[in-house]
């Protein structure tokens, strides 16, 4: 059935007749609808003809289960399905005339209201399509005949009826992303068995209710919505990269409980639960000694100092600014350029997120370095814009192919010099940094006030308690305790913190799950200690459980958290476990540089692969390995 009304539709679409171009929309769409109802099928595209109403008559299609309305010009979904008040207008599906008599059975019971347009006397009958099939239904009402209003049957004025969507009881998949849609109609809630529903790009600013009675919902797309203001980390993957990625979609729970906790209700309205997060993250990548932290320093704390230490790991520092009339707390992450804890940038990289590339002439930056951390912000930041710092200035000055790099990377919004010791262009990039973090597109969110509790005592709860570290219960009993006792919320919020960089929990990894941290530079601290122990190093990277305290401050990394750093550094790809034994990992960072005896895979017919960079990830092969 699909494949013949696909069939139908070229035929009656842009290629085919030759008459086709000169269609409207509403011509193309009621000869699709047509299509489709003779054929029943359980599928109809009515994507890219350039509506600007929904079709009445796609309501008596009650066997759908796919309907794409993407691409057009809709304002609405809402439409009724129901016989015009006119007798005299009928719609064409239905003109052609029957020759003969209805069904004896059929008239004796007095299945159709001799008012009702379907029967006009005489010898010739124009009988209805369910009728000329031999389908006799029992008194249908008003809403079920296949007699459509609206525009395809000439904007009838109807007294009765039932919505659409109303009647589309099957559907399972429906596709309206890329609209003009700024409401949605309540009925929506009543397509029970709807899955997937893509309301992506339009111009929402408020959902019904009833979306959260939709319990089959397994995918809710709602990117582009900004007057909706939902967060990337709530939306979770997009539509195509769930297509094309194999992406994981955001839970249609999480996101529904977000965005009805986030909104004042009317019973509320008058006090505060709600308001702009105005956080954000701003994060420093670059090779070490580039000059990062006395970039931080400079801008935050207005110090410089020549012979600052380098970054271990990270360092994370919390910058208040004043944004037209609202301060906006940037927590600025600088990483350290050590190429080992590279493979830790990545799940720090978020899309919500400025970051600054910071380069440096005296390191040697080529292009091909250049555009390997430009890669490395695309892999994870998304479209996050990114601000190019041309460091070290003054003593060695350097400048890049700038038109070449934006053309390969549109997220460059600009190009600094600065010298940290002689305080040039120090000025140029504070207010550009001010400019792109009043341009980040989820910066004034709506976050509900007991989040902000729960968000402001996990942030105190290292200097309150002196813990870096929470059972994942702990945050749940905190979470009860504001209010927040819904499981899907907590979930939601942890994901949010986490994202924002306040917090560090796994939660696709059972083990490392149970765990809240408080202080994500606990973490990236610990694990550089760990791989920078000489100890490590002089055995090629062996490692074993019991060689923790003698790298780490028994305090600070007690004993029982050891594990939850093994397997940090597993989920990070730094380390694996040997089969023979627990307890026992390799550092493939840390092999010896003596290259092994590979004489026993030199066989002739050994299977053999070979790949080729432009540009090569950092430690790919021992990633490689780890895999």
């Amino acid at each position: 059935k699909v494949a013949r009304v696909a069939g139908k539709n070229r035929e009656l679409g842009t290629s085919g007749g030759g008459d086709g171009r000169n269609k409207s929309p509403e011509k193309i769409a009621e000869e699709r609808i047509e299509a489709a109802w003779k054929s029943q099928a359980t599928e109809l595209d009515l994507s890219r003809l350039g509506l600007t109403e929904l079709p009445a008559s796609v309501g008596y299609l009650t066997q759908l289960r796919v309907l794409n309305i993407a691409h057009n010009k809709l304002t609405s979904l809402s439409a009724v399905v129901d016989w015009p008040e006119s007798s005299s207008r009928r719609h064409k599906f239905f003109r052609k005339p029957v020759k003969g008599r209805l069904p004896l059975e059929i008239v004796s019971k007095g299945r159709f209201d001799k008012s009702e347009p379907t029967i006009v006397g005489g010898e010739d009958l124009d009988v209805p399509t369910y009728i000329r099939r031999g389908v006799a239904l029992a008194d249908p009402p008003r809403e079920q005949s296949p007699l459509p209003s609206g525009p395809l049957a000439g904007n009838e004025q109807v007294t009765t009826g039932k919505e659409v969507l109303g009647r589309l009881l099957h559907l399972r998949k429906l596709d309206a992303s890329e609209n003009r849609l700024s409401v949605l109609p309540a009925v929506l809630g009543d397509v029970s068995r709807l899955q997937t529903l893509d309301l992506s790009y339009n111009r929402l600013s408020i959902m019904p209710e009833s979306l959260r009675r939709l319990k089959e919902l397994q995918s809710l797309f709602l990117h582009g919505n900004l007057g909706l203001g939902l967060p990337p980390e709530v939306l979770g993957a997009n539509a195509k990269e769930v297509l094309e990625e194999q992406a994981r979609s955001a839970n249609p729970i999480n996101i529904l409980d977000y965005y009805f906790t986030a909104r004042p209700t009317a019973a509320t309205m008058f006090k505060r639960t709600a308001g702009p997060l105005n956080e954000a993250k701003m994060v420093l990548v670059g090779r070490g000694g580039v000059g990062k932290t006395c970039l931080v320093n400079r801008l935050v704390h207005g110090t410089y100092n020549p012979d600052e230490k380098k970054t271990d790991g990270i360092a994370i520092t919390s910058w208040t600014v004043l944004i037209g009339k609202d301060y906006v707390r940037l927590n600025i992450w600088d990483f350290g350029g050590q190429e080992i804890m590279h493979a830790t940038h990545q799940f720090f990289l978020t899309k919500r997120s400025l970051y600054l590339l910071v380069l440096n002439a005296r390191e040697g930056e080529q292009d091909a370095n250049v555009e390997y951390w430009l890669r490395l912000v695309e892999s994870f930041g998304g479209d996050s814009p990114v601000l190019v710092v041309m460091n070290k200035i003054a003593d060695h000055p350097f400048d890049l192919n700038r038109r070449g790099l934006q053309a390969k990377f549109p997220t460059i919004c600009g190009f600094v010099q600065t010298d940290c010791e002689r305080q040039l262009g120090l000025e140029e990039l504070r207010k550009t940094i001010l400019r792109e973090t009043n341009r980040l597109e989820h910066l004034r969110d709506p976050f509900p006030a007991s989040w902000f509790t729960v968000k402001d005592t996990l942030a105190n709860l290292p200097k309150s308690e002196g813990t870096n570290f929470i059972p994942f219960t702990r945050y749940q009993q905190l979470c009860t305790e504001q209010g927040v006792t819904e499981a899907t919320s907590q979930e939601t919020l942890v994901r949010f913190l986490h994202d924002l960089g306040i917090v560090v929990n796994i939660r696709d990894n059972p083990r490392l799950s149970e765990t809240q941290v408080l202080d994500p530079e606990w973490v990236t601290n610990g694990i550089y200690k760990i791989l920078n122990a000489d100890w490590l190093e002089k055995r090629k990277g062996e490692l074993r459980l019991e060689h923790l305290p003698g790298a780490l401050d028994r305090k600070e990394y007690p004993q029982a958290m050891h594990l939850y750093l093994l397997d940090l550094m597993r989920k990070f790809e730094l380390c694996y476990e040997f089969y023979e034994g627990d307890g026992h990992y390799l550092v493939p960072e840390l092999l010896g540089k003596e290259e092994p005896d590979l004489k026993e895979f030199a066989a002739l017919d050994a299977l053999r692969f070979e790949y080729r960079y432009n540009i090569l990830p950092e430690g790919l092969l021992p990633r490689f390995i780890v895999r």
